[in-house]
């Protein structure tokens, strides 16, 4: 609730009643007529208007996240304040201007940066307590809305699938067994792969198997199947999946327990599921084992992609360290830390200013935050197992 001053509406009552007042002039019947000027706006609090943004930052990447060229306009009232919110409206930071905060170190969510103005003294406008509790004779601006995502990198994944239907064609006969045989003009084989799991770009394939039970020699054509509607329980000349794009071929001898690898042409692989059709096309028939084979491993599909990997949070533990109290008076506790492990922890405030950095164990795992003034901190918990960020209130 907006209080309003005394002194505001003695203005507002000459405005209206006492605009025009008649003084004497010191001659006999004579008056003098002199209107009082009262601007209206000079009593009315304005938090303005700010543009600029929405700002979006990746955070922690160690780049400073300024929200800058924000500008002011048609703000008015005795004092001038900026404010930073989460997106509850609690109250971060109250900086000088918003260029005083690098959201660098403030973890993944989302802020709002406010203008407020207002005459004498109000109440609520503290660190912690939220937009909804000031009082006093005030006014907000409209807000501006920073974003900060957690930093995403893109690496190199390999990743080997085993096919999920396997068989051949001997003519018009389905064979579902521990080979796969392929012959020329006789046996066409027959492997679908699920590439749900595949993410990004594929830049490189291979297909490999073993030889097994057959030895041969001879070009055997690896082709993108034109369906998936077949399995190694129904594969039949009606169903089957017929050659398209030609990915890849293998001239060579075929000795049993030689492993072989097919390079194939990633740029035409994409779905989630491939259909792959083997034809020799030349040489001796020979036979190589699919996945109901127990003594000798199955084909594999080998996919070199892209992929993308959260720099928050990036763990080799499942368990993540975690702070309480929160908010936090005096001594914080972390829990979490493994046997023989050491984690550093680095503490942050809302404006990216390191305030302390602590070296824990399983032992000695408490951080002291009496001397820390009351405000939002940011905890940056490093060890060679584990990289994770914790906003903390300091009450």
């Amino acid at each position: 609730m907006k209080l309003v001053k005394l002194h505001f509406c003695i203005a507002f009552f000459f405005l209206f009643f006492l605009t025009e007042a008649r003084i004497p002039t010191g001659e006999l019947h004579r008056w003098d007529t002199v209107t009082l000027a009262f601007n209206y706006n000079d009593y009315i609090v304005k938090g303005g208007v700010i543009t600029g943004g929405p700002f979006n930052f990746t955070v922690n990447d160690g780049v400073a996240d300024i929200a800058s060229g924000i500008v002011l306009n048609g703000s008015t009232g005795e004092t001038s304040q900026w404010i930073i919110t989460d997106d509850q409206n609690n109250i971060l930071s109250l900086p000088l201007t918003p260029e005083a905060v690098d959201f660098d170190r403030a973890g993944i969510g989302t802020c709002f940066i406010y203008h407020l103005s207002y005459n004498g003294q109000i109440s609520g406008l503290d660190i912690d307590a939220n937009l909804s509790e000031i009082i006093g004779d005030y006014d907000l601006s409209n807000r501006i809305e920073v974003i900060r995502e957690e930093e995403v990198i893109t690496e190199e994944i390999t990743t080997e699938l085993s096919p999920i239907q396997d068989a051949y064609l001997q003519g018009n006969t389905r064979h579902n067994v521990n080979i796969i045989r392929i012959e020329k003009n006789r046996n066409k084989g027959y492997l679908m792969f699920d590439l749900s799991s595949i993410d990004g770009n594929i830049l490189d394939a291979q297909l490999e198997f073993t030889v097994n039970s057959e030895e041969g020699n001879g070009n055997i054509d690896v082709y993108l199947g034109d369906s998936d509607n077949w399995t190694e329980t129904d594969l039949s000349t009606t169903n089957k999946s017929n050659e398209g794009d030609l990915l890849g071929n293998l001239n060579t001898t075929y000795a049993i327990g030689n492993t072989k690898v097919v390079n194939l042409r990633a740029g035409l692989i994409k779905g989630d599921k491939l259909s792959l059709v083997l034809v020799a096309t030349s040489g001796n028939d020979f036979a190589f084992a699919s996945k109901e084979n127990k003594s000798v491993a199955a084909p594999r599909l080998r996919i070199k992609h892209d992929g993308k990997r959260n720099t928050t949070g990036s763990n080799s533990i499942n368990d993540r360290i975690e702070a309480y109290p929160n908010p936090v008076n005096d001594i914080l506790n972390l829990s979490g830390i493994l046997d023989n492990e050491t984690i550093s922890v680095e503490i942050f405030d809302i404006l990216g200013a390191k305030q302390k950095t602590e070296v824990l164990d399983n032992n000695l795992n408490t951080i002291d935050f009496s001397n820390l003034p009351k405000g939002a901190y940011f905890l940056v918990v490093r060890s060679p197992e584990r990289k994770e960020y914790t906003k903390i209130m300091k009450h």
